[in-house]
């Protein structure tokens, strides 16, 4: 099963299984890329700031701040509680 990342919660991890590409948010689509969040990459939700609409993730060494709209458009399996 999966779900996107924007439905994770603090403490919960998962793999990238995919990203899902949609015509009107190509920059979005594009931030992701940029920034290494690919298929395979193990991610751990560290904070999440709702009025802000922002997610801090670990993923492999790094610590990334992304936006719900951008964590929309990845698709995760293999959900966890605890980190990696």
């Amino acid at each position: 099963m999966t779900i996107l990342l924007n439905e994770l919660k603090k403490g919960q991890e998962a793999s990238i299984v995919s990203l899902v590409h949609e015509p009107d948010k190509e920059d979005l689509f594009r931030n992701i890329l940029d920034i290494g969040l690919l298929p395979g990459v193990k991610v751990l939700v560290l904070e999440r700031y709702e009025s802000q609409k922002k997610i801090i993730l670990r993923a492999g060494e790094v610590e990334i701040a992304i936006r719900e709209g951008e964590a929309a458009l990845i698709r995760i399996g293999d959900v966890k509680n605890g980190s990696f």
